[in-house]
């Protein structure tokens, strides 16, 4: 997934519902993150955040749908 903002740092790492995942810094406005099925299993709104110099945005939801 594509996560796209400002002011990224090469420490951002992304939050899925509070938990941590595999963050790739691509430029200070890109950041590309990589969802599990796991993360997809749960239909509903998943909470996500960017953390990057010890500083955490805004909480976007993001609608997971059943297929």
């Amino acid at each position: 997934m594509t996560i796209s903002g400002n002011n990224f740092g090469t420490d951002a790492i992304v939050f899925w519902n509070g938990t941590p995942q595999q963050t790739t810094f691509v430029t200070s406005s890109q950041l590309m993150v990589a969802v599990t099925d796991t993360d997809l299993m749960f239909v509903g709104f998943a909470h996500l955040f960017v953390r990057t110099a010890e500083m955490n945005s805004n909480t976007v939801d993001f609608d997971v749908t059943a297929q």
